[in-house]
């Protein structure tokens, strides 16, 4: 009987032996895998890098860098100063990739003219004030460009956006809002399947807000239906356009509607903004809604960010999805502690 009890005892021993050596190699494979993907990063930091400075130096105009952190990824893409039109995005690095990145910008090229202005969650290129519609009407026309517009009746539309988008009133919903989102539809533009009509909603979704109204997307449909009806745009663009635009008056899409997607995350992406700036989003929308006693704007407000939190997910594409989802979440949870503390 003890001979049988100790073969036992040996064997319990043995196997466990075999199942720490399996635990061992397992945990040796992670971090073989881990220091892969750790050399797989570096090499692609540096090579980003390499393409990042080689389209400065090959740019036959004067060229700025801009880095913009949306929702914990970092995407960076050159600046004409001449002309102030953004390029397409040439990467987008998670956030510890960018401030590596950024580390190296830092480290071993000061010599060049980089403007980064530092954030709590990343760095933000500064836009300065006086080239801001500037900027934007380079985008306006490059936007109208695939239709062959007019160039005085496009400068005539995009002076009545400027008009509608700077009525008294508006504190978030202004130009600067629409220039963030047609920030993110570039960097989103893979997931569309007609990017210039994605980017004309962007362009005319706010067009009309009257925080007293209950019919501003269905105004904002039509405004965008009687201009671009004058700027000769075809039906077909314009169809999708204004559906689009009525698509963010309950931020929702069908599964196949690609184009919608893409403006209701762009149009959400400050729900994922840093923590410096969600508060600014915050009392922004608060400030346009100045009219409301605050017991009841407390509630209302309430209720509109719990109606995110409910849903299975607040973004739509894989990059916001993946990116933007959790930090999105937080934010909301955080404004709705601190409606609740007063």
């Amino acid at each position: 009987h003890l001979l049988f009890r100790r073969m036992h005892l040996l064997f319990r021993h043995t196997h466990l032996l075999f199942r720490h050596t399996h635990l061992l190699f397992r945990h040796t494979h992670l971090l073989f895998r881990r220091m892969h993907l750790l050399f797989r990063h570096t090499h692609l930091l540096f090579r980003h890098t390499h393409l990042l400075f080689r389209r400065v130096h090959n740019a036959p105009y004067e060229t700025t860098i801009r880095v913009e952190t949306y929702a914990g990824y970092t995407c960076v893409y050159t600046v004409a100063a001449s002309k102030g039109r953004k390029t397409c995005p040439l990467f987008l690095l998670t956030e510890l990739e960018g401030e590596v990145l950024l580390e190296v910008f830092y480290c071993f090229f000061n010599s060049m003219y980089l403007l980064f202005s530092n954030t709590k969650n990343g760095y933000t290129h500064s836009m300065p004030t006086e080239n801001f519609m500037d900027i934007l009407f380079s985008n306006w026309q490059h936007t109208l460009k695939t239709f062959s517009v007019d160039q005085v009746a496009a400068e005539k539309a995009f002076n009545d956006l400027v008009t509608a988008y700077s009525t008294p009133g508006r504190c978030y919903h202004t130009l600067k809002h629409i220039d963030h989102v047609l920030s993110t539809i570039q960097i989103l533009q893979g997931y569309t399947n007609n990017l210039a009509a994605v980017q004309l909603a962007g362009w005319f979704h706010d067009v009309v807000y009257d925080t007293q109204a209950q019919d501003n997307e269905e105004r904002s449909a039509d405004y965008a239906f009687a201009l671009l009806s004058n700027l000769n745009i075809p039906e077909s663009t314009i169809t999708i356009v204004t559906r689009i635009i009525l698509n963010t008056k309950d931020h929702q899409a069908a599964v196949d509607d690609c184009d919608s997607q893409v403006l209701l995350d762009a149009d959400l992406a400050i729900l994922a903004t840093n923590p410096v700036q969600y508060p600014e989003y915050a009392h922004a929308i608060r400030q346009e809604y100045s009219w409301v006693a605050e017991a009841e704007y407390i509630i209302g407000r309430r209720q509109v960010l719990e109606r995110f939190l409910q849903r299975s997910h607040i973004y739509f594409t894989p990059l916001m999805s993946e990116f933007a989802e959790p930090c999105a979440r937080g934010n909301i949870q955080g404004e709705i502690q601190s409606l609740l503390s007063g």
